[in-house]
């Protein structure tokens, strides 16, 4: 596809190393745009990539789209990215970004999907939106606190409770260290079984949590802090650190050993080993718009509430129509909540990894 001497193209091999770098340098790009984390999802998945790229008349990368071909309970659509906070392209001119989602929109068409989203960070040009015939839907909301290399600063930002909580963790003997190996990993692991197993929800496997440790953290792009206790582990956060930003992916903990306020404790842990090491932002990720509990608790750490979009093609789907797919399951989601919750962790280890791609 050419357009004004911009190609779009499949990822091959040898454009792979050119993609990382334009990754790196994208003021836009975030760790689920680099390609450690398509062989990490198709691994635990089995869903197909399906990754394109652009250039210019120069043959330099002007623009990448990441991609894969999911179905399940919500049907067959190409996704930027499950399982992601974040996707969607990145470019460096509207017409990149034009072209790019047109040849997404052609890809779909063509894999008979029934529609394409795309999970951004920021809002498209209105041409492009418009060129594309592609739905525009702000339902979640990104929490960011801005951080400071002064850790006063930051702290002052938060709100008298969650001060009081993180001072009163620590009077508990509530400790904070980041995992160093394997060990580590798998306590996490154990704390976001019991979390999930809290939600009704099934849990990636072991071999997961193990491949995001192995493929990122050597290059500093993962951290994982451990909460404990009379040293046993009772809640975690996995943090993706990608340039000037910390992203919290995920929190975990034990029910049990909430009176210690360990989330509060961890949190602020995270956050401030963003201001020693010069991280700029703590992303918080998102959160639907009518959680508003989650978004004041995000507001109560100083954070920034903003919108940011999904983009749905054909203009008939949007998060409403997600929603009302996983609806149409009902009885099957139900069940599967409720199996879920009451079934004995050493079972959900087994059942959940084979099933979790079909709730995504």
């Amino acid at each position: 596809m050419r357009r004004l001497e911009i190609t779009v193209k499949d990822l091959t091999i040898e454009d792979e190393k050119e993609w990382q770098t334009f990754v790196y340098e994208s003021n836009n790009g975030t760790v689920y745009h680099l390609l450690e984390w398509r062989d990490i999802l198709k691994k635990e998945y089995q869903f197909k990539p399906e990754y394109l790229l652009a250039r210019d008349s120069d043959a330099k990368i002007c623009g990448v789209l990441p991609l894969f071909y999911v179905k399940n309970f919500r049907g067959a659509r190409l996704e930027s990215l499950p399982f992601s906070i974040y996707g969607g392209p990145i470019a460096t001119t509207t017409d990149a970004f034009s072209m790019l989602i047109k040849a997404a929109i052609e890809k779909s068409i063509e894999m008979k999907s029934k529609y394409l989203v795309l999970k951004m960070q920021h809002d498209l040009q209105k041409n492009v939106i418009v060129e594309n015939n592609l739905i525009e839907d702000k339902y979640y909301i990104r929490s960011v606190l801005e951080l400071s290399e002064n850790q006063d600063e930051t702290w002052a930002k938060l709100s008298r409770d969650k001060k009081r909580q993180v001072k009163n963790a620590r009077k508990m003997n509530v400790t904070v260290r980041i995992a160093e190996n394997l060990d580590d990993v798998k306590s996490f692991y154990e704390l976001e079984l019991l979390t999930r197993k809290k939600h009704g929800l099934p849990t990636p496997s072991l071999r997961y949590f193990y491949d995001i440790w192995r493929t990122l953290e050597a290059k500093n792009l993962v951290r994982i802090l451990l909460a404990e206790h009379n040293e046993k582990a009772i809640a975690g956060t996995m943090l993706f650190t990608f340039k000037d930003t910390i992203l919290y992916a995920i929190g975990a903990s034990d029910m049990r050993y909430l009176k210690y306020r360990p989330n509060n404790l961890v949190l602020w842990e995270g956050i401030e080993w963003g201001c020693r090491n010069g991280y700029r932002y703590f992303d918080f990720g998102g959160t639907p718009s009518d959680h508003l509990s989650l978004l004041d608790f995000k507001k109560r750490w100083g954070a920034i509430n903003n919108f940011y979009p999904y983009y749905y093609f054909p203009q008939k789907y949007s998060i409403k129509s997600d929603t009302a797919a996983q609806n149409n399951n009902g009885i099957v989601q139900r069940a599967g909540t409720y199996l879920f919750k009451k079934m004995p962790i050493c079972i959900s280890k087994i059942v959940g990894p084979p099933l979790i791609k079909y709730f995504g």
